[in-house]
């Protein structure tokens, strides 16, 4: 039998979640780097948001910077960092119109996507754990791209700006310059006068 917890007490090996029915209701299928597996009895959506704030994160201008960055609207993968890109995948089957059908995966620990009979596929993670998804192959692949594209993006947003380094330090120097010169006029006023 699977054991219970709360995301935010393993967020950082989260490598994967997933909408699940249980005998209690609605709750999230954790996978961690090491190959366990928990569950959260919060639903999919609740499990995401948590995982934002447990990163400190803005879900929805996020979502927003997705959005603009990928040029689409729905399905899209989200970020805790540039090298933490979870990706959306159909894993659930919902039982009623409002219930999650869309689990997530770090796009970094994937290991392989492969079709299955009855134009479905399987995800296999880089430590061993398979996840039957419930979309076509090509799907599956299109969404890993738009992750790649994501995390790209992401990289080239976080590699350092030479120019503007540069600008800022000869501001700077040119500050710290302007009040010596400051100093040492205030310095000549305050002996002139005497004090």
């Amino acid at each position: 039998m699977l054991e219970w917890t709360r995301i935010e007490r393993i967020f950082t090996d989260v490598i994967a979640i997933r909408p699940v029915y249980t005998d209690t209701g609605k709750a999230t299928e954790v996978m961690t780097k090491s190959g366990e597996i928990w569950w959260d009895k919060r639903d999919v959506r609740s499990v995401k948001r948590a995982l934002f704030r447990c990163c400190l994160m803005d879900p929805e201008a996020q979502r927003t910077l997705v959005k603009e960055l990928l040029g689409r609207e729905l399905a899209l993968p989200f970020f805790l960092a540039p090298d933490r890109v979870f990706i959306p995948l159909k894993m659930r089957q919902p039982q009623v119109e409002s219930d999650a059908a869309y689990g997530y995966v770090d796009l970094s620990h994937i290991a392989s996507i492969e079709p299955t009979p009855e134009n479905r596929c399987r995800l296999t993670l880089k430590n061993g754990l398979a996840i039957e998804l419930l979309c076509t192959h090509d799907t599956a692949i299109k969404s890993k791209e738009a992750g790649l594209k994501l995390s790209e993006s992401l990289q080239e947003k976080t590699e350092p700006n030479r120019e503007l380094e540069t600008l800022v330090l000869s501001s700077a120097a040119g500050l710290i310059h302007l009040m010596l010169e400051m100093r040492q006029a205030l310095q000549a006023i305050a002996r002139k006068l005497g004090a």
